[in-house]
Order: structure tokens, then sequence, then C-alpha cells
């Protein structure tokens, strides 16, 4: 095949993988709107009160609650009305628990994100329809509610910000709950959500004696508060999910659903009840019916009939109506209306609500029916989703076969399929760690990752105190030499992966300037003091993007995030460090560096403070100087352009963040390129044959294959760390939202999208340009090509993951913040690979004979 199409082909297969991948995640994790067949419910009867308070505990477990010894006020009161364990979505969020009570829908993986915006629901609430209904709504605390029922209040006192984890504000949130509740006109509907258990079980643990004497002073003051309550008010008292012993939760695990439901006042039977376990989505049809208004057409639970304060037949006739509703939403026709045959939903609606069947048995035949009409609403849902999956891991695996076979020319059949079929068992193994994971209980889930991180980084170790021997076995060994590089990374779930990613690029850094030194034993003294720059510029920066790796949700401290000065400094500083450094390397006009570093400079400032059209032309300005600088060969002056272009859609922290991460992959090419060199010179551990470089130097086969996949693993794992490193964090909550605004206050989300694919896609082609730049022809290529491969198979490993995941939290929060960054790449490295394949004079095969 000739070069030029092969480059077509690398890039036609990355856009179809990465199309398909889009296509996937926005069917599984963008909200589906409502099903437009289901008609508004009507009302299950009269009011049974005048007005409701749902209480909102934040992350309290039910064995915390019902205790007698830690919260001992709250146990009394379940022990003396009704109460019942309350199981919370498999997504056990805030945000989930705050759609399911308010909305009766079940929470889907689209509350992985929603959790953390509380973007408003698509669903029909609860409140909405009680303001419609001419009654009075308030909330008070957690914001989620605010901002998911944007239209369902009339007072609102959500906090400004949420509280740090570990900080007790329980007396601010009382006064608040105090407030709401002395009110001139009163709410009908008031929902006081308390969020400050859950930030200390967070900050503590829920099993330390901080946490224990917290909940105990919460009991009191939440105690002080009940009382408050006019008896002419029901009270429902939740929990919106539960927690380990660790404070964490999220995922769909026993400890972490399993909380508590108190309910009392007018419309509940009063006394102590033993009542068997309640699923969320009951809660919703449940208020609906205490209020006498429609119950939100999406809600999927069962009102609690057997909680209600009316006659048996009055709950047979709420239970039996819900279930006629759930019937219809099966689909149109569903009950038999307009003419249309029965369903077989509605057919076994009849029997079981016979009004000639005594009530208790009605009762009693409802709550099935229903839960089995849930299922199936459930498995439809499921089923379009996955359908989507199935279509995207299918084009994702084809892809990353079809980059397999395009690194691997030269591979045998038989050890293609070996290969494949390593790699499908290390793909399940990885999924299924990837999925229970974050299942394991909080005093097990630290130990397992450590353990985990310890078994597959022990190779590393070895290689730091063995270089030599290591690197000798490795060329030895080409599979095993894949497996460790990159393969372990390629395969790691994504919250570790930051770490490792950090690990071994320390490790490849060290490897490859020690053996840069050896390569250059005898050279001139130049060639040394070049040497001993690269280890000088590198190290400091290395170490420097530690940081990156200490917290993957935020890295950043709060004094640095409040210092704007002193991250404007910090940004000017390093973009001076950089020109004087390049200056002193490359040798441009002095007067021409410090053109282009002004205009960078400039570029800091005045997108502060310039008008957006302003911004939006100086940015348009200097990426097209770059590109003339880049087809002129002027390096430095491409550089400075370049960050000049990026630096009107950054953040001052990013900048120097930004310099580090490329002065190390500039150090990191050259020290491979040295290398290479060496040893075409006779000057290395060993000599042989090889393509000849632009330059003229040879490679020798014996250490290629090393320094092959050392490049290659380096390339992707640095890209890695720069991209949380410019992101200011792993978590896609810190992705620069504002990026290309400009203050514009219409701006379009399409120009923000722009100017973030914009910034990283600059930062990742200038590591790569940075890396690859110093190296031949023929290794240039096949780097790209082999990371062609990569990215297209850490986008399987990330699909399969994310479906794997989906009914979890903490998974699909981190693979959607790490797949936009693969999807770019694995477009960036194919581009680059086409155009250097259609430039290409000579084929890869000599340097492919190699691998």
């Amino acid at each position: 095949m000739r070069s030029g199409r092969l480059g077509a082909v690398v890039l036609l297969v990355a856009v179809v993988l990465v199309m398909g991948i889009l296509a996937m995640v926005l069917r599984i994790v963008a909200p589906a709107p409502p099903p437009a067949h289901l008609a508004a419910r009507a009302p299950f009867g009269p009011a049974l009160t005048k007005r409701l308070a749902l209480i909102v505990l934040d992350g309290v477990r039910f064995d915390v609650a019902t205790d007698g010894r830690r919260m001992p006020l709250l146990a009394e009161r379940f022990r003396s009305h009704a109460g019942a364990e309350l199981w919370a979505e498999p997504i056990s969020m805030t945000a989930s628990a705050a759609t399911v009570f308010g909305t009766g829908a079940h929470a889907d993986l689209s509350l992985a994100i929603r959790n953390e915006t509380a973007q408003p629901t698509l669903f029909e609430d609860l409140f909405t329809i009680a303001r419609v209904a001419h009654l009075r709504t308030g909330t008070v605390g957690d914001q989620v509610w605010v901002g998911l029922y944007p239209k369902g209040w009339d007072v609102t006192r959500a906090e400004p910000h949420r509280l740090a984890v570990g900080l007790d504000d329980d007396a601010a949130a009382f006064a608040s709950a105090e407030a709401l509740q002395t009110l001139d006109l009163p709410v009908d509907v008031g929902v006081y959500h308390f969020p400050t258990p859950d930030h200390m079980a967070h900050g503590f643990g829920v099993a330390s004696p901080v946490y224990e004497a917290y909940i105990k002073s919460f009991d009191t003051g939440l105690e002080a508060m009940l009382e408050r309550f006019p008896r002419d008010t029901t009270v429902i008292v939740v929990g919106d999910h539960g927690a380990t012993l660790a404070g964490i939760h999220g995922s769909n695990t026993d400890e972490q659903r399993r909380t508590l439901i108190i309910a009392y006042g007018p419309g509940i039977v009063a006394g102590a009840h033993a009542l068997p376990p309640v699923d969320d989505v009951d809660l919703a049809p449940t208020m609906a019916a205490l209020l006498g208004v429609a119950t939100p057409r999406s809600a999927r639970g069962a009102p609690l009939a057997s909680w209600l304060d009316v006659s048996d037949t009055s709950r047979a006739a709420i239970a039996c109506a819900n279930v006629l509703d759930l019937a219809r939403a099966l689909g149109p026709g569903a009950d038999g209306a307009d003419g249309a045959e029965p369903s077989p939903a509605s057919a076994s609606v009849a029997p079981a609500c016979d009004p000639q069947r005594p009530p208790a048995e009605r009762i009693a035949s409802a709550l099935p029916l229903a839960r089995a009409f849930d299922a199936r609403l459930d498995a439809e849902e499921a089923a379009s989703q996955r359908r989507g999956f199935g279509l995207s891991l299918f084009a994702a695996g084809l892809t990353a076969v079809l980059a397999f076979l395009l690194f691997f020319r030269t591979i045998s059949v038989g050890s293609l399929v070996v290969s494949g079929l390593a790699f499908a068992m290390a793909l399940g193994f990885s999924v299924f760690v990837t999925a229970n994971l974050e299942k394991l209980p909080g005093a097990w889930l630290t130990p397992a990752r450590i353990t985990l991180f310890a078994v597959f980084n022990g190779p590393l170790l070895v290689w730091v105190i063995r270089p030599v021997s290591t690197s000798r076995l490795l060329d030895r060994a080409p599979l095993l030499a894949s497996v460790l590089l990159p393969g372990v990374l390629v395969l790691t779930e994504t919250h570790s992966a930051l770490i490792e990613a950090y690990v071994l690029s320390v490790v490849l850094v060290g490897f490859v300037l020690k053996r840069s030194l050896r390569a250059s034993a005898g050279r001139p003294a130049r060639s040394m003091r070049t040497l001993a720059g690269s280890r000088l510029i590198s190290w400091p920066a290395v170490v420097a993007l530690a940081v990156v790796c200490i917290d993957a949700g935020n890295f950043v401290p709060n004094w640095l995030q409040n210092a704007t000065g002193l991250q404007l400094a910090l940004a000017a500083g390093s973009l001076v460090a950089f020109a004087a450094v390049r200056y002193v390397r490359l040798r441009p006009p002095l007067v021409g560096t410090i053109a282009c570093t002004v205009l960078a400079a400039l570029a800091l400032e005045l997108r502060r403070v310039a008008p957006a059209p302003v911004c939006l032309v100086g940015w348009a300005a200097l990426a097209v100087l770059a590109a003339v600088a880049i087809r002129r060969k002027q390096r430095a002056y491409a550089e400075l352009l370049a960050f000049g272009s990026y630096a009107w859609v950054s953040r001052d922290l990013e900048v120097p963040l930004f310099f580090a991460s490329y002065l190390v992959a500039v150090a990191f090419g050259e020290a491979v390129a040295r290398r290479l060199a060496g040893e075409g010179e006779g000057e290395g551990e060993g000599q042989g044959e090889g393509p000849s470089s632009a330059a003229g130097s040879r490679y020798a086969p014996r250490s290629f294959r090393v320094l092959a996949l050392s490049l290659v693993s380096f390339a992707f794992a640095w890209g890695y760390v720069q991209s949380a490193g410019l992101q200011l964090g792993l978590h896609f909550m810190h992705f620069d939202f504002g990026a290309g605004a400009f203050r514009d206050a219409d701006v379009s989300m399409a120009r923000i999208v722009f100017a973030l694919v914009y910034k990283y896609a600059v930062a990742r082609g200038f590591l790569l340009f940075g890396l690859l730049l110093p190296l031949p022809t023929s290794m240039r290529l096949l780097a790209l090509r082999s990371l062609v491969a990569l990215y297209a198979l850490r986008a399987t490993v990330l699909v399969a993951s994310l479906e794997a995941a989906r009914r979890s939290f903490w998974t699909p929060v981190w693979v959607t913040s790490e797949l936009p960054h693969v999807l770019l790449a694995l477009l960036i490295v194919a581009t680059a690979t086409a155009i250097g394949l259609a430039a290409a004079r000579h084929s890869l095969r000599e340097a492919s004979a190699h691998v």
C-alpha cells in the first residue's frame, strides 16, 4: 500500500472510531427526554394534609440513624412512627436522590454528569405541579433542588456555595431552616436539605470519634427543628443515600444505598409499624397522594398505601390507580383506550384490581404489578442504551484491530491471534476490576488500589534498579516489552492511570537520559554540555508536575486560586523563562524572539480587558502567524507565537505547566535522538544495521526496540499528565468552560467547545512536536502509528468500562473525564501520521522490522 493511501486509511479509521464513541457517549450519558406518549395523571383523591415538610439528611446511614447511642432522638422517632429502610438509586448520589424524590423517575448514567452541574430536569416534577395547584413551595439547604427544579419554588434559602468536607456549619443550616418555617406566609410544601452530615463523613469517616460526636450534636439540632413544625404539618424524614465507613458513596452497594425514611403527621397512620423496605421512587407518588395533586407523569414507584391514614377501600383505589398509570406508560393504548386492544399490562391490572376483591387483596396485588411494570420500563430503556453501546464497541474494536494491523505489518498470523486473545483477556480483567473496584467497602478500597499499583509497577522498579539487564530482556522479548510499555497503562482504570502515567514518565525520563549519557561518552564537550542542559531543564519540570498527581480532583491550593495577581506573575515569568531557554538553545534572531515574546505576553493581559472581537482577532492572528513560522521552519518563533495563540484561551495557572510539560518532552526527544546517533557512530553498546535518518546517522537493532517503546510509552503517559495539568484536575468539572468567552454574555456553546478543543489540541501538538522533531523520519512515523494504535486501544477500554459501570457514579465520571482527551489525541496523531506518510519518500518496512 502506498504511503499516501495508508495515511488516508489511518485517518479514516480514527475518524470512524471517534464518531462511533461520541455517538455512544451521547446516547448513554446525555439524558433522554421522557416518552412523548405519557399523559398527565389525575390526582389520587383529596388532600390528606395541609402542609408537607420533606427533611433530607445527606449521607446518613440506616444503622446510624436508628442507633440509640449515636442518634438517640431520631432513633426514638423511628421506633414511634411509620418508618422503614429506604433504598437509594444504584447511582447513590445527592442529585440522583433529589431527582427521584421530585419526579419519581429512576436516576440513570446522566446523573453522573448532572450531579455536578445540577441542570434542570427534563421530567415533570412534584414541586412545579404543586405550584400550579396554588400550593406555596420553598427549599432550604443544598442548592441541588434549585438547580433541578428552577420553576418549582416560591421561596429559596439554598446555600450560596458547597461547604468544604470536614466542616460543621449546622448552626447556619438550622437558622435558615427556622427562617423558612417562620415565614409570615407559610409554605405548604417545604424541602429542608442538610448536607453537613455527608461532608463530615467524607472528611473523617463514619466510624471516627469526630463523626460520632458531630452526628449526636446534629441529632439534637434536628430534634429541635422537628419540634417547631405545627401539628398540621406532615413530616417525612429521609436520607438521600448511605455511605461506606470511610464516607464514600456513589456506587451500587448495599451500604452506600441503604438509608431510612420516617413519616408522621396528618395523612400518616399513627403509631409504630414494622414496615418493609421502601424504594426511593415510591416517595413522589406518596407525597402526591398526601398533597392531593397529580403524580408526575414519569413516576415509576408505588404510593405507600399502607402508610396513608385512609380507609382500606381508599388505599386500594390509590394503589390500583397508580398501577393503571404505569400500565399506560408501557405504550399508547396500553389501557385499551381509543379502541385499541388492551395490552398484556392492562389485562393483568383488571383481575388484580377487580372491585369485587377485598381491598386488602387488591393492595397486596398492586405492589408486585407496579414493580413488574417498573422493571419492564427499565429493561426497555436499558436495551436502547445497550444497542448504542454495542455499535460503538464494535466500531472501537474494529478500529483497534485495523490500527494494530497497520502498526505490526510484519507480524505473523499466529502472533497476531495470540496477541489479540491476550488483549481480549486483559481487557476483560481490566473492565471487571474497573467496574467492581469502587464497590469495595471503604476499608478495602484504598488497600486494593495500592496493591494493584504495586503489583503492576513492580517491573518499573526493577528497571530503575537494573536498567541495562532489564533493557536486554525487553529486547529479547518483544511481546513482554509491549505488555509493559505501555500495555499496563492502556488497561489501567482511569482514576489510577494518572499516577501510573506519572511514575512511568519519571522512570522513562531517567532511563533515556542515563542511556544518552552512556551514548555520549567520549563526545566533544559541547555535546556533554547539551546533555547536562537537558537534564537541568527536564528534572525540575518533572518534579514540579508531581503536584498534578497529588489530588486528581483538585491539586491547586485555595490560596493560589484566589491570588490572581500571583497567577499572572507565574504565567508571565514562565513565558520569559521559556523564551530565554529557546533563545539559548536555538539561537534565533534576538529582535524577532523579543517581538514574539511580547505578542505572547500581550495575549496574557489583553484577554482580560480587550473587547471580545479584539480577542477573537488576536487569537486567530497569532495562530496564522505561528503556521507561517512553521512553514518557514522558524522553530523558536513558531513556538512562541503558537503559545501566544494558546494564551488567548488559557488560564494563568495552566501556563507554567504547559511550558514544563513541553520542555520535558523536548529533552526526552533529544536524548533519544542522541542515543540513536551515538549507536550509529559505534559509541553505544552495540552496532548494527538500520535505516538512515535525515542526518545520516544509523541506529542499532539491539536497542531500537526498547528506545521505540520508551518513546511511544513516554508520549502516551506524558500526554496524560499534561492533560490533567492543563485541566487543573482530572475531573471533567475542571474544564475551562470560560475558554473563548472573553466576557461575552451571549457567547455560544459552540465557541467554548471549539476553544477547549483548540487549546488541548495545541498543547498535545506541542508535546508531539517537541518530542518527535529531533528523531529520524522513519522513527517519527513509527511512533505516530504506534500512538494511533494505543489511543484506539485505550478508547476501546474506556468504552467497555463506561458500559460496565453504567449504574455507578465514580467510574463514569472518571471515564467521561478522560475520554475527550483520548479521542482528541487520537485525531491529532492520526492526522500527523497521514500527513507524514503522504510526505515520506520511503516506507517504514525497515523500522517495523525491529519491533
